[in-house]
């Protein structure tokens, strides 16, 4: 009789093989789900030195923290990323999931241009040929 073993590849590729049937089953469209696995993995190759065993919604908010940071993301980016890691971990049955304010992260992306109203505010100096645009926030009204 011959021994089949499994590789530690074989097991990563039938994790992300369910972790896409899953997303998909939640109706996330077949077509970007392989953008899905790559926000996942981006964000476990944040804590490389940790166990997906060992996570909790401390290491979630700090890395969507830094990473709403980042100046390299789209606001559709973002949101796809925090959907990627909440799926992620709704796969695992994490217990502390609801812990996580998922909603809040979600609408955290909003882009600037959603989120003010431009208004110019006429200045003018001493040669009335000066303006200077201002931002009103809406969450500041």
């Amino acid at each position: 009789m011959r021994s089949v073993s499994s590789s530690p590849t074989d097991a990563i590729t039938k994790f992300w093989d369910k972790y896409i049937e899953y997303i998909v089953d939640k109706g996330v469209k077949p077509s970007v789900s392989r953008w899905y696995v790559i926000r996942a993995e981006h964000y476990i190759q944040h804590f490389s030195g940790k166990k997906l065993a060992e996570h909790g919604p401390d290491d979630v908010v700090l890395y969507l923290e830094e990473l709403g940071k980042s100046d390299k993301i789209k606001d559709w980016q973002f949101r796809q990323a925090v959907d990627a890691i909440q799926n992620l971990f709704a796969l695992l049955a994490v217990s502390w999931l609801p812990k996580v304010d998922w909603r809040h992260w979600l609408d955290s992306s909003s882009s600037l241009a959603e989120r003010v109203i431009w208004n110019q505010v006429y200045t003018f100096d001493k040669n009335n040929s000066f303006v200077i645009p201002v931002v009103f926030s809406l969450s500041n009204v």
